[in-house]
């Protein structure tokens, strides 16, 4: 059962757009998924983006802001976005180009993303 506040509101966003897996490595066992959320009045677009690592061994799984596209028009060309830990209720950093972290084996990360430019 989810028991953060943050990881609730992207099961309950009133989009209710379902997820796309933007990557899948076979060989390395990793995923990448992306769902638009809705955004407020005064935010910019927002997505929640979820890695996985399905390995038995630390992974470095990457995403690409380009890669955001596939969101729509309001993705195209980004460079900078907000980003945000949601397991750990924690920023973690205004990023370009996008974003690299090692997952732990059989772990996941999930992200909300604010486009900033």
């Amino acid at each position: 059962m989810y028991s953060a506040a943050e990881v609730l509101a992207v099961n309950q966003d009133e989009l209710m757009i379902p997820g796309i897996r933007l990557r899948q490595d076979q060989h390395l066992s990793t995923e990448t998924w992306t769902r638009q959320l809705k955004g407020s009045i005064d935010s910019g677009p927002l997505c929640a983006i979820m890695l996985f690592n399905r390995a038995n061994v630390t992974q470095e799984v990457s995403l690409e802001w380009e890669e955001l596209e596939v969101l729509g028009e309001r993705w195209r060309g980004m460079r900078l976005g907000a980003v945000r830990d949601l397991w750990e209720s924690k920023a973690i950093g205004f990023l370009e180009k996008g974003i690299t972290t090692k997952l732990s084996p059989h772990s996941t990360q999930l992200l909300r993303v604010t486009r900033l430019k």
